[in-house]
């Protein structure tokens, strides 16, 4: 029952985000700027297995944090009827444009490292 120690941590990052993000203005989800800073306290702190059991716990529930995005769908209906085709092209070309981008450079890397 350790882990249930941790998700207050959890929490205190995602409440120091939103801080972060109403303080400095900055146009990034307070919720993404707090797992950018709990990012950086785990390289800080040393390997610890209590939290890392929290994690995947937390990992577990995943799926119950996709029912606002299907809800914020369904909310806006009439914008995705009338822009869903562009949305679909932006998204679909930007994913195909990021896996080009992927494969050139992983070749880059391998014929550097070849090299050497």
């Amino acid at each position: 029952m350790k882990f249930i120690l941790y998700i207050p941590l959890f929490i205190a990052f995602q409440l120091l985000g939103d801080w972060l993000k109403s303080y400095l203005g900055v146009p990034v989800p307070g919720a993404t700027i707090g797992m950018f800073l709990l990012l950086l306290f785990l390289f800080i702190i040393p390997q610890n297995e209590t939290l890392t059991e929290s994690a995947q716990k937390l990992l577990f529930h995943l799926p119950l944090f996709f029912i606002p995005a299907g809800v914020g769908i369904m909310n806006y209906t009439d914008i995705l009827k009338e822009d869903g085709l562009a949305l679909f092209a932006s998204v679909f070309g930007s994913t195909i444009v990021c896996f080009i981008l992927a494969t050139l450079f992983t070749q880059h890397l391998i014929k550097s490292d070849e090299s050497k």
